[in-house]
């Protein structure tokens, strides 16, 4: 049995202590990122996808986490999160016609926005990997 899905790379940021997250107009916060295009690697993907979001330009470092999104009738979309980095600044943010808000947040204030389970694992563990 063969299993197919649809990967999408994710990234988590920080600035000045806090991460940046984006909401779409269904009301839920991610992270910043999306799919993979034919031929591209998940940290270029990344890196591409984080940039046409809020216009931060960033590298995927280490990886962070992964984890499934179950789609009832459409196939399923593999997450992987990579910590990123960036040089870029707060006043350097812009957001997409795809999401209506982007924020910077700490790791508390991310724990009361709406947001699927699978990406409150991956902040959970940077917050546990910036508290180290």
């Amino acid at each position: 049995m063969s299993t197919s899905y649809r990967v999408s790379a994710k990234g988590l940021i920080m600035m000045q202590n806090q991460v940046l997250l984006v909401r779409k107009p269904d009301g839920y916060w991610s992270l910043p990122g999306g799919r993979l295009e034919e031929g591209e690697t998940p940290e270029d993907a990344m890196s591409r996808e984080v940039f046409e979001e809020t216009a931060i330009v960033c590298q995927a470092a280490d990886l962070l986490h992964s984890f499934i999104r179950p789609r009832s009738g459409l196939l399923d979309i593999f997450i992987v999160v990579y910590h990123a980095s960036t040089d870029s600044t707060a006043e350097d943010i812009r957001i997409s016609d795809e999401h209506d808000d982007v924020r910077l947040v700490s790791f508390s204030e991310a724990g009361n926005l709406k947001m699927e389970h699978g990406f409150r694992r991956s902040l959970r563990l940077a917050e546990a990997d910036y508290s180290q």
